[in-house]
């Protein structure tokens, strides 16, 4: 992101944005708020209330799932164990920055698993999970806080002191 803007290039250039520019920057494709339902489209008008209703909305690689941040608190099962069975290359950003934004999975799950390149996360706090995030093949965390995770009471096997992010594969980056 040579702008930090929280946009990865490839999803500037989707958009034929200058990825140099701060000033150039993407549009979201599907938005996500408090005050939305699942059942309605996804638009700014008519939100997805859950992120993962927002990833399922996305038709295309590169679509970017805008999710509304003004001291907003996401949890529930569809709020959590982000990209889940989703094999598109999807952004999911807040619109305020991880100090507004919060993932908090409960003690129940982990904040994402994407397993897809090309797959982001950017401008999210993301708590309370097994773990946080774990990225695999060219995945990206960008500008994200991820605090307070127990690996072991998901995965005993694993380890007691919980892990933020685990990363795995070549080309993923945080």
């Amino acid at each position: 992101d040579p702008d930090q803007d929280g946009f990865p290039s490839l999803y500037e250039y989707h958009q034929s944005r200058d990825p140099q520019s701060s000033n150039s920057v993407p549009v979201a494709d599907v938005y996500v708020s408090q005050s939305g339902d699942d059942g309605w489209p996804g638009t700014s008008n008519q939100p997805k209330k859950t992120i993962q209703a927002g990833l399922q909305a996305c038709t295309a690689n590169y679509d970017i799932v805008q999710v509304a941040g003004s001291a907003t608190k996401y949890s529930g099962a569809l709020n959590r164990n982000l990209f889940t069975n989703i094999v598109k290359k999807a952004l999911v950003k807040s619109s305020g920055g991880p100090a507004t934004c919060v993932i908090d999975c409960q003690s129940s799950g982990n904040g994402a698993w994407m397993m897809v390149a090309g797959q982001a996360l950017s401008g999210l706090t993301i708590s309370n999970g097994y773990h946080g995030v774990c990225l695999w093949a060219g995945a990206a965390l960008i500008d994200c806080r991820v605090v307070n995770h127990n690996a072991w009471a998901g995965f005993p096997e694993y380890s007691a002191d919980g892990a933020g992010v685990a990363a795995g594969g070549s080309g993923s980056f945080v």
